[in-house]
């Protein structure tokens, strides 16, 4: 269903999606409030894409050098970026002390950027997946177990003494796990896609208008999913291609780790000005990031051949 390039697309969008959402809660961008529900939104199409390709992995290759390559593509990423933040300006905010705890997954308060849940939460899914896939069911079955896990994160999630963690873990308890199931069940049948897509998208609009008419937690919810599955499916049928939005795509986790410095900062008194600058900012310190983490893998493993 979801391509190699769909998904880097869907990504694409969804990081820039994320970036706007945040200028426009911070007053940064003059557009309607309401909009700015769709970087929350876009942060369940990162999930639903993570849980299916993960399983499509695990179809293909099994759980082969599993952690290795989170470790590689997640975890060195976070802490070079964290390196870079607290030389920038995090060391005006926390002591030493707090920054270790930072890169070794050990600061659960969140004191430099909240927008970091994001990772801890991926990780808790990855040991999650590895966990469940290691058991002898079938793949619809370890769906299955993942959903039910989710149901649980979703009602005790609450009861965690970290606020943002709290609040956010039980927002997006679900969106991994029915990653999950689409690769599981999904027969790329198109006009069962078709009308899934239009159910999906009717259902999100619907409960996207009742968000604002009477706001409620469970609804908030139910926009979060309904987004990210209804996105999954709608993408490979409409079939964009755009080089631009591929290009976003395959820098937005870097540029996730990194926007939610950048947007503090004011750079011009223009609004669309200053937007660009932050967007430019973002996306240029993502490549670079990511350069620095394949300068970091290539030097690791010349070093280890040669050990």
């Amino acid at each position: 269903m979801l391509s190699k390039s769909h998904t880097e697309q869907l990504k694409g969008i969804s990081i820039i999606l994320v970036m706007a959402g945040h200028l426009i809660t911070l007053n940064k961008l003059s557009l309607p409030q309401e909009w700015r529900f769709l970087a929350t939104f876009s942060v369940d199409v990162f999930l639903v894409l993570s849980g299916y390709g993960l399983t499509k992995s695990f179809c293909s290759k099994g759980l082969k050098s599993f952690f290795s390559k989170r470790l590689m593509n997640v975890a060195l990423p976070f802490i070079v970026a964290n390196v870079f933040i607290y030389a920038f300006y995090g060391h005006q905010l926390y002591d030493l002390t707090s920054f270790f705890r930072t890169i070794t997954f050990n600061m659960f308060e969140l004191k430099l950027d909240g927008t970091m849940w994001f990772i801890y939460f991926i990780i808790m899914w990855y040991v999650l997946f590895w966990l469940i896939f290691l058991l002898p069911f079938e793949i619809k079955t370890k769906s299955l177990i993942a959903f039910s896990i989710s149901i649980a994160i979703h009602l005790y999630a609450t009861k965690i003494p970290y606020a943002i963690l709290a609040g956010q873990f039980s927002l997006h308890a679900f969106s991994f796990p029915l990653g999950i199931i689409i690769a599981a069940y999904n027969q790329n049948n198109h006009l069962k896609n078709c009308l899934i897509a239009s159910i999906l998208s009717t259902l999100f609009i619907l409960s996207y208008y009742s968000l604002f008419q009477k706001f409620t937690l469970q609804n908030y919810v139910f926009c979060c999913v309904l987004y990210g599955l209804a996105a999954s499916f709608i993408f490979p049928l409409i079939n964009i291609n755009s080089t631009i939005l591929e290009w976003f795509g395959k820098y937005s986790y870097e540029a996730y780790l990194v926007e939610g410095i950048f947007f503090r900062f004011n750079y011009s008194k223009v609004q669309l000005f200053n937007a660009a600058i932050f967007f430019f900012l973002t996306m240029a310190s993502a490549m670079l990031l990511q350069l620095v983490q394949k300068k970091i893998i290539s030097t690791a493993t010349h070093v280890f051949k040669r050990a």
